[in-house]
């Protein structure tokens, strides 16, 4: 829906919101500070929480379904079997999606 454009404003401030919701909570963690550095070393940057937190204000609908008609499904994986979650013992599925070396995974149990 978001590649064709399909969101709306409201949606887009609250996702907009879980994700600062999200970020404030690592400056709230030294553990998750250290993981969030971490992280930006390894990937090669060195964006502040601060920083991030500014660009998630000032992103437009029109940026967010461009980002969107970027991503491609990498890989879907099913898996069958009983967890605690299933005891149905029916299918679980996973879906990774990569653009611009940013990996993101769905699923459902």
């Amino acid at each position: 829906a978001c590649i064709r454009g399909d969101i709306s404003e409201e949606e887009l401030e609250n996702a907009r919101r879980a994700i600062l919701s999200a970020l404030r909570a690592i400056l709230d963690s030294p553990s998750r500070m250290d993981e969030y550095s971490l992280g930006c070393a390894i990937a090669g940057n060195d964006v502040s929480i601060e920083s991030l937190m500014a660009s998630i204000r000032a992103v437009t609908k029109d940026e967010v379904c461009a980002a969107a008609k970027k991503l491609s499904v990498d890989t879907i994986s099913f898996l069958k079997g009983a967890t605690q979650r299933n005891p149905s013992n029916t299918s679980v599925w996973a879906k990774k999606c990569t653009a611009n070396g940013w990996t993101t995974v769905c699923g459902s149990v």
